[in-house]
């Protein structure tokens, strides 16, 4: 089962700045600046992604296409982590 967006969204914010050494300070920070703007990105994203997983693409490429677009989220998520303000 998948992660809802907004626990992956907030831990990939939050977990680059304490990784980072800035803190729960640093952490806090980032959510105040990005998270708003992550959330809309996953949602803007995620839903016609499912939509046409589910409704239009055939069973055995499901995983494929869902992995396939993961892999470029999970690239805009780093990116995001490291982007100063």
């Amino acid at each position: 089962m998948k992660v809802s967006n907004e626990d992956t969204s907030l831990f990939n914010l939050t977990s680059g700045e304490v990784f980072l050494g800035n803190g729960i300070e640093g952490a806090k920070d980032k959510i105040s600046h990005h998270a708003l703007e992550a959330q809309m990105a996953a949602w803007s994203v995620w839903f016609p992604v499912q939509y046409f997983n589910f409704y239009m693409m055939p069973l055995h490429m499901r995983v494929v296409f869902a992995q396939s677009v993961a892999l470029f989220w999970n690239v805009y998520m780093a990116w995001k982590v490291m982007k100063r303000y």
